[in-house]
């Protein structure tokens, strides 16, 4: 017990430094395009390894949430680009995020359809799952 105390403390410590490490990297960068890609690929390395040591409930949570994260930072850059400054482009990303959203919160009620009725197939997935 005394050994899983001090490795949760750890990871706790380095999870919350390493965050502060970065930002010292971005706050004395020379060559901005470098320093982000090697920034990037150093977090997609710590993530990927921290991902994959989950499994089950906590996984699928995990893919959910990635998901939806990863379509909001792309819908919410594509808002703010010099050629979606119009109001069909805006209508449409709107709807993106939207649709996003709407594939989170369905992903968390099985069965569920537009309108909020429940099918047969969802239903029934529902309750294996459940079993």
């Amino acid at each position: 017990m005394r050994e899983l105390t001090k490795a949760i403390n750890s990871y706790s410590w380095v999870s919350t430094l390493y965050p502060v490490q970065l930002l010292f990297q971005m706050a004395t960068v020379r060559d901005v395009s470098k320093t982000s890609e090697r920034m990037t690929n150093s977090l997609n390395e710590v993530t990927v390894a921290t991902a994959n040591q989950l499994d089950g409930v906590v996984k699928s949570i995990y893919d959910t949430g990635e998901t939806l994260q990863k379509e909001l930072v792309n819908s919410t850059f594509a808002l703010f680009s010099a050629e979606n400054l119009n109001l069909k482009s805006l209508t449409e990303t709107t709807s993106n995020v939207f649709d996003a959203s709407m594939d989170f919160v369905k992903s968390w009620m099985p069965g569920l359809e537009s309108g909020g009725k429940k099918t047969e197939k969802g239903a029934a997935k529902a309750s294996e799952k459940a079993s």
